[in-house]
């Protein structure tokens, strides 16, 4: 609430953008949950998933969510994890629902032993969403029901890199418990062209000469140069600076949720240079 509460954007464009993300999602589940063919075509996409990519999957939605309800995170509007593929766009929207939905007395009230499934997942959402649509907050056109699903989402990211790092630790990634994932493909083609200065590489200590711009870039938001292809393989294998270890965005879900979580901890601080991507 406090890297809310110093945000830049004025609540006035704030809430009629989130609002309208809410709706559009809202009638998206909707759409899902009078189509049973669509319904079914989504469920089974989420079962024919790994565990690991449920929750690469689950964190891409809270890391969009967080960045739209604090837009300082990327500026310019350009992170990658701003916009879900069409194909995986019903399976987040299923799976976040699934997530709010879910409880024990309510999963064994709905299930059916003689259904190939524990949960009638259909019948359990159904419910939640009329529920939701008619509570206070689904009635009333108010500024916190645009605002609540976004902080809501915000601490669900907290707690999901917090379970992160420690299934990190769990299976040995790190005393950390950080995830060493590469950088995002849209970070790496953003990197500018520089002339090279006559100054070693870090990365593999060879000169960088001057030849035009073509075979040295300058890193983002550092703006340390070094050799394209040596560039290149490092960040293929981490999301740092190889000089000042600044952070480039990733492009595991997982890593770039403890990056964006600790933007937003110097935010609250009143940190104004955040800008992550």
């Amino acid at each position: 609430m406090a890297a809310l509460l110093s945000s830049s954007v004025p609540a006035s464009r704030l809430l009629p953008s989130l609002a309208a993300d809410t709706r559009r999602l809202r009638c998206r589940l909707a759409f899902l949950l009078l189509s049973p063919p669509h319904f079914s075509r989504a469920l089974a996409r989420l079962r024919a998933m790994s565990l690991p990519s449920k929750a690469e999957l689950l964190g891409r939605v809270l890391i969009r969510s967080l960045l739209l309800l604090l837009p300082a995170l990327s500026p310019d509007g350009s992170h990658h994890l701003l916009r879900i593929p069409a194909t995986d766009l019903d399976a987040a929207i299923l799976l976040l629902a699934m997530c709010d939905s879910y409880s024990p007395p309510a999963a064994a009230s709905s299930s059916s032993p003689s259904c190939s499934s524990p949960v009638d997942w259909h019948a359990l959402l159904v419910d939640d969403a009329v529920g939701s649509a008619l509570s206070i907050s689904g009635l009333g056109a108010t500024p916190w029901a645009s605002l609540a699903p976004y902080v809501d989402a915000a601490a669900k990211c907290r707690r999901f890199a917090d379970v992160v790092s420690q299934e990190r630790v769990a299976v040995g990634g790190g005393k950390d418990g950080e995830w060493r994932g590469g950088a995002s493909y849209a970070a790496v083609l953003a990197m500018p062209p520089a002339a090279g200065d006559g100054a070693p590489c870090a990365i593999c200590r060879e000169e960088m000469v001057r030849r035009g711009g073509g075979g040295v870039c300058a890193l983002r938001p550092c703006g340390h140069r070094f050799h394209w292809h040596c560039a290149l393989r490092w960040l293929a294998r981490r999301n740092t600076c190889p000089c000042c270890r600044a952070e480039l965005p990733a492009e595991d879900a997982r890593a770039e949720t403890r990056r964006l979580w600790r933007a937003v901890e110097r935010m609250a601080a009143g940190d104004d240079s955040v800008g992550c991507a």
